[in-house]
C-alpha cells in the first residue's frame, strides 16, 4: 500500500475519533442540562441552561468566531466572565445558595454585533430578569499592588518550556503550571480577595511553582522571598459591580 493511501486512512481514522468523541460529549452534556431560556435581541441570541450534575464532562470557554459557549460555570464565575469582573470587583448580596448552581451559557451574535463582552450590561439585565437579581455599578477606593522583578536569579529557577496557562486554587495553596507572569497576576486578581495587581512587567516566559497559602499577605511575602518579585502599593479607585438577589 502506498504511503499516500496510508496517510489518507490515518486522517480519516483521526477525524472519525474526533467526531465520535464530540458526539458522545454532546449526548452526555445534553442529558445533564435543563434549559432555562433562549432570548433573542436585534444584535444577538443567548441561551442559558442549568447543569443538573456538577461533574459535567464539558467545562470551560469555547469560541467560534465571535460566538462563545461558557460551560459548567457556577453563577459567580459566569458573571465574572460576562462582565469582565473578579472577586475584588464584584459583590454579591442575597441568596448565596443561588451562586453555587452551575450553568451552560451560549452567545450567538448577529451580523456585526461582535464580541459578547461588548453587550455585557444588556446580557446581565436579561440574566437578572430570569434569575431574579438586580445589579449596579459603584466606584470604591482599594489597595492596588504594582509588581517588580528584583531578583532574576530566583525567578529563573521556575522557568518552564511550555506556556500551558494552567492553575488551580485549593483551600491551602495555589499551583501554577506553565503560566506567564500576566497569567499569574490575573489569577490572583480573579480569586484572591484583596489582591489587586496591575503589572507593567514585560516578560514572555512561562513559570511553574506552588504558593503554600491563599492569604494576601502570605502570597506577597512568598513572591518576594522565594520568587524574586516585590510589590509597591497605592490607593486607587476601581469599579465595583454589585449583584443583589431579590
Amino acid at each position: 500500500m502506498k504511503w499516500k493511501n496510508i496517510l489518507v486512512i490515518i486522517v480519516f481514522l483521526i477525524l472519525g475519533v474526533i467526531v465520535f468523541r464530540n458526539a458522545i460529549l454532546g449526548f452526555v452534556t445534553k442529558n445533564q442540562e435543563k434549559e432555562i431560556f433562549t432570548y433573542e435581541t436585534t444584535d444577538f441570541t443567548i441561551e442559558l441552561k442549568r447543569n443538573l450534575e456538577k461533574g459535567c464532562v464539558k467545562s470551560g470557554l469555547f469560541f467560534m468566531g465571535d460566538s462563545v459557549s461558557i460551560c459548567n460555570n457556577n453563577l459567580v464565575d459566569l458573571i465574572y466572565n460576562i462582565a469582565s469582573k473578579n472577586i475584588n470587583s464584584t459583590k454579591f448580596l442575597g441568596h448565596k445558595r443561588e451562586l453555587k448552581k452551575r450553568y451552560n451559557f451560549s452567545y450567538y451574535p448577529k451580523d456585526s454585533a461582535g464580541y459578547y463582552k461588548l453587550h455585557h450590561a444588556e446580557i446581565l439585565a436579561i440574566l437578572g430578569k430570569e434569575l431574579n437579581f438586580t445589579f449596579w455599578y459603584d466606584t470604591i477606593e482599594s489597595i492596588v499592588y504594582h509588581p517588580e522583578i528584583v531578583d532574576y536569579e530566583k525567578l529563573k529557577v521556575y522557568v518552564v518550556p511550555e506556556d500551558l496557562g494552567r492553575w488551580n486554587l485549593t483551600d491551602h495553596y495555589i499551583r501554577f503550571k506553565g503560566n506567564s507572569l500576566d497569567g499569574i497576576f490575573s489569577a490572583f486578581n480573579y480569586k484572591i480577595k484583596g489582591l489587586i495587581i496591575e503589572s507593567n512587567i514585560k516578560d514572555s516566559l512561562a513559570y511553574s511553582f506552588i504558593i503554600p497559602s491563599i492569604k494576601e499577605d502570605e502570597i506577597i511575602s512568598y513572591l518576594s522571598d522565594k520568587i524574586g518579585i516585590e510589590f509597591s502599593k497605592e490607593k486607587s479607585t476601581i469599579e465595583l459591580l454589585t449583584i443583589k438577589f431579590d
